[in-house]
């Protein structure tokens, strides 16, 4: 008999450590105020600031043009506005500067930007050493903010906040499946990996559009990093000293893919972003970042869990009784880990809609989405292909929210 459980514990303790972290912060995102963490410094207040709107955009011509006119129509009116224009081979470059000067927009700019190497992190940094805004906003092609989300945002800079993140949701959840699915992804996480890590008192997470960042803070971490997953990357740097505010009043709605295919090439960019800076072994002082940072071990683990049980059945069959060997999750354990599901999906739910409608919600959806989370098991193979940001880019198209137009 092989005993195979040096494979098996590790795996039961990561499955068990993943899921005690989510039901800690579903539970935390309840809390009725943020704690108070006076580990963290705050830099200088900023009062009226000047805000810069970084649109980093590599052909984006069928959306450039709405996206212009979106990103300015802030109720917030110190604005300044800078498209990157990274490497277009399509017209988003004209069709954008075209906009600013039918508009007549006095503070914005249009960057014709060339380089060698493909990253949306090179976009950013251009923006910003074209910009002269006390804070940076990062807003993707693709993405529209309400309309008071700078405002709104504003008000936290005015108390010393080093940078600042609003909730993320699809804006084209009705599209089809693939797209309901993602904003139901995106609101559970949101409402309650961001809110509960900010309710215990850390940094909440950055996500790749939405963000806000105090120019200062900005140029102490040294900007932006060409690496794949270029959000999550800043978001360490800032968080080992600063503390990440999470802002849901202020709402972006993000364009949702709408293919399997891209799907899965937007996932493995992310993960494989994920495995290279594991692997530069960045300082990471907090314990629930370093879960963060490390949580493809949990894909990991599932996948020896798929090994585990197909090689159980298999020498099973062949040999006529089993001759492997390894310990299992007591079924108790994993009942009451599967009870947890249902409940952390309900108060994601819970922060966006109301009681009835969030159960309406769990009953309609909570399967559905355990099934379309299988599909990081196939980002995390292609994942290893990965060679460059530029071939995993993800494509916009403007849809609105509910068409198909």
């Amino acid at each position: 008999m092989i005993d195979l459980s040096f494979l098996s514990i590790p795996v039961i303790l990561v499955v068990i450590t993943y899921n005690a972290m989510w039901v800690i912060y579903s539970f935390a995102s309840l809390l009725p105020r943020p704690i108070r963490n006076p580990r963290y410094p705050t830099p200088p207040p900023l009062f009226n600031p000047k805000v810069t709107i970084l649109i980093p955009a590599r052909n984006e011509e069928e959306v450039i043009v709405k996206q212009v006119r979106e990103a300015i129509a802030q109720t917030y009116t110190n604005l300044e506005l800078i498209v990157i224009a990274h490497n277009c081979t399509d017209r988003t470059y004209e069709l954008a500067k075209q906009e600013v000067e039918r508009l007549g927009l006095k503070h914005a700019k249009v960057i014709d930007y060339k380089t060698d190497e493909a990253g949306k992190a090179l976009a950013l940094n251009k923006g910003v050493e074209e910009s002269t805004g006390d804070i940076i906003c990062v807003l993707d092609a693709g993405s529209k903010m309400e309309y008071d989300y700078i405002e709104k945002a504003v008000k936290h800079f005015e108390k010393g906040c080093a940078a600042l993140q609003g909730k993320i949701v699809g804006e084209n959840p009705e599209f089809n499946f693939l797209t309901k699915m993602q904003d139901v992804e995106f609101r559970v996480f949101f409402n309650i990996f961001c809110k509960g890590r900010y309710n215990l008192g850390m940094s909440a997470g950055i996500g790749g559009t939405g963000v806000m960042i105090h120019r200062k803070v900005l140029e102490e971490v040294g900007g932006w990093r060409n690496v794949l997953i270029e959000d999550y990357d800043i978001f360490l740097r800032i968080s080992e000293k600063y503390r990440v505010v999470y802002a849901p009043e202020c709402v972006v709605y993000d364009e949702k893919v709408v293919t399997w295919s891209s799907l899965i090439r937007q996932r493995s960019r992310w993960l494989k972003g994920h495995l290279d800076l594991i692997l530069e072994k960045p300082l990471v002082r907090n314990p629930f970042d370093l879960l963060y940072l490390y949580n493809i071990s949990f894909i990991i683990a599932l996948w020896i869990s798929l090994f585990l049980g197909s090689s159980l059945i298999i020498t099973a069959l062949l040999f006529g009784k089993p001759v492997i060997f390894f310990h299992a999750m007591p079924f108790k354990a994993f009942a009451a880990l599967s009870s947890f599901y249902p409940v952390t999906f309900y108060i994601g739910m819970r922060e966006d809609y109301p009681p009835s409608e969030s159960a309406n919600y769990v009953l309609k959806y909570a399967l559905p989405f355990y099934f379309f989370s299988f599909h990081w098991y196939i980002a995390f193979l292609e994942s290893f292909g990965v060679k460059s940001w530029a071939h995993t880019k993800t494509k916009h198209y403007g849809y609105d929210v509910m068409t198909r137009e």
